[in-house]
């Protein structure tokens, strides 16, 4: 990516904690953005950090994504219904 100067009429989307630089890839214009880290504790092996990341483009679309880093791989007890 490179470096493009700021676009001042774009906020930051909601509930970001963290915004990046505007840089400009592929003819594209976008900002990475992350929201605030929760953390759950996984008894009594380890924890998993989960948070909110994505990138904003110059017309303020965005596009998000969840991005987890832990001791743990994540799984879930859930089933598929039976008919």
């Amino acid at each position: 990516m490179t470096a493009t100067p700021t676009i001042p009429d774009v906020l930051p989307p909601a509930g970001a904690t963290e915004v990046h630089d505007w840089r400009t890839e592929d003819g594209k214009t976008a900002r990475r953005f992350w929201g605030s880290p929760i953390v759950f504790e996984i008894a009594p092996v380890g924890s998993v950090v989960v948070q909110v990341a994505g990138a904003q483009f110059a017309d303020a679309t965005a596009e998000w994504w969840i991005e987890t880093q832990g001791s743990e791989r994540l799984t879930s007890p859930c089933r598929a219904p039976t008919r």
